[in-house]
């Protein structure tokens, strides 16, 4: 039995920043590895390889992040020699937004041919509202369980300037639209009255007492 105390469950961080890149992503990213762990390759100055450090969830600094091979990353080196405090260093992207369905969202941005990009709102910074039209800054991320790409780390950049149409104008428009292969009537001259005068005459529009009738 251990003494209390032998072990030392305290780690702590260097405060040095390191360049590298994934060179093993963790197995909850590729279910095809059979390490758990993933791996980072540190790189210096020079752009040479030097040493290599492993990584779990934990090491994250966005726990949600999908960190994949090949991705740049920063990071930091704790006591245990694991890498920690990891942020990817991805290239940011722009685009305007499509469409916002409930707590998803589409991008104009097409990564498979007709089909537009797809977010999360959870991934949006700062609780930002977004419209369609908006422009927004964002991160792209391939799955590779699935192989569908998708964006994070979205960023609003500006507002849309266009004036969106009110619901209920859309709504009459989409009617109008739905009538148009109905019967339609063409008015080619304006009515006229017996007497040939337009409309009733102002003998019709007089006023009269109710209960007494005229010929």
């Amino acid at each position: 039995i251990l003494q209390k105390g032998t072990i030392d469950l305290k780690v702590t961080i260097g405060e040095e920043v390191f360049d590298g890149q994934v060179v093993r992503p963790l197995r909850s990213v590729n279910p095809n590895q059979s390490v758990y762990a993933g791996l980072i390759q540190a790189i210096d100055s020079d752009g040479e390889n030097t040493s290599d450090y492993e990584f779990g969830i934990t090491s994250l600094a966005n726990k949600r992040e999908l960190l994949q091979s090949g991705d740049p990353v920063q990071f930091q080196v704790d006591s245990k020699g694991r890498a920690a405090n990891i942020i990817a260093v991805r290239k940011k992207l722009k685009a305007t937004v499509d469409a916002i369905k409930g707590p998803f969202g589409f991008l104009k941005y097409e990564v498979e041919e007709g089909k537009k990009l797809f977010f999360h709102m959870s991934e949006v910074k700062d609780n930002a509202s977004l419209a369609s039209g908006d422009l927004v800054e964002f991160v792209l991320v391939t799955n590779q369980r699935n192989g569908k790409s998708s964006a994070c780390s979205v960023t609003k950049l500006s507002e849309s300037h266009c004036q969106q149409r009110p619901e209920r104008l859309i709504s009459r428009l989409r009617t109008i639209s739905m009538d148009e292969g109905g019967p339609k009537l063409t008015v080619t001259r304006q009515p006229r009255g017996p007497d040939g005068t337009k409309g009733f005459s102002s003998d019709f529009r007089t006023a009269r007492k109710s209960g007494i009738f005229s010929d």
